[in-house]
């Protein structure tokens, strides 16, 4: 998944890995083992903002997964999730929607699109909060190649303006 990133620089990309990590909870496990079923590793340079951003992302996506799709992955499966490529610390509250996306792939075995990007912020209730520096971002998008944006809705505007 590609989310989109606003910095001291600019606009830029940001890519986000989502794999499955451990094996599938059997009655042989010992109870340590079950508890951890269902967790998420964030790994990358983020700080405290991004990572409670993977957090509510991760909440939304078990339940979006379980009440539209019936599929209990996310609850029963540990998660990797992965910022590789992000040199300068992410610590804006704009990657949720992307990272949703990423996790609900991962569950549902069904890959993104490559060429799309989105940003906003999710809520527990799964509203999309506006962002942000959307200039800079399509910028930062099309220097990359990617021709797809996904915006929130509460920036139309800021879209219609470029």
């Amino acid at each position: 998944m590609i989310g989109l990133a606003y910095n001291n620089y600019g606009g830029s990309i940001m890519y986000i890995e989502c794999v499955h990590q451990g094996s599938h909870a059997t009655p042989e496990k010992d109870e340590k083992e079950k508890e951890k079923q269902g967790s998420l590793l964030v790994t990358g340079n983020i700080h405290d903002v991004m990572r409670e951003s993977t957090q509510l992302a991760h909440s939304y996506a078990k339940f979006v997964c379980s009440s539209f799709f019936n599929n209990h992955y996310l609850e029963h499966n540990d998660v990797h999730l992965n910022f590789p490529e992000i040199e300068i610390g992410k610590d804006g509250p704009s990657a949720g929607a992307a990272i949703t996306s990423a996790l609900i792939s991962l569950a549902l075995n069904k890959p993104m699109v490559k060429e799309i990007a989105m940003t906003g912020e999710i809520t527990l209730s799964g509203k999309v909060n506006p962002i942000g520096g959307v200039k800079e971002k399509t910028m930062g998008a099309k220097r990359e190649g990617v021709t797809t944006l996904i915006f929130p809705e509460d920036n139309r505007r800021d879209v219609d303006d470029l």
